[in-house]
């Protein structure tokens, strides 16, 4: 997967965007890879620096890593 990878799902307006639709709507096989898929989407649209893409795609990913830190 390049760095730039950005799945189709971040298309929309970041206001819709979650974990779980993105989850529901990614065809990739395991859970692992949708989870692969979803950070690395977001750390692409985070070093954009696109505005109001960019500060949700930040929140999404820190409340992601907060929330995987605190359940391992």
């Amino acid at each position: 997967m390049s760095e730039n990878y950005v799945h189709e799902y971040f298309d929309r307006k970041s206001s819709e965007w979650n974990i779980i639709s993105f989850l529901e709507e990614c065809d990739a096989e395991t859970f692992t890879n949708k989870i692969g898929y979803y950070l690395t989407s977001l750390e692409s649209i985070i070093d954009k620096k696109d505005g109001n893409r960019s500060i949700k795609a930040r929140e999404l990913h820190d409340r992601y890593k907060q929330a995987s830190s605190e359940f391992f």
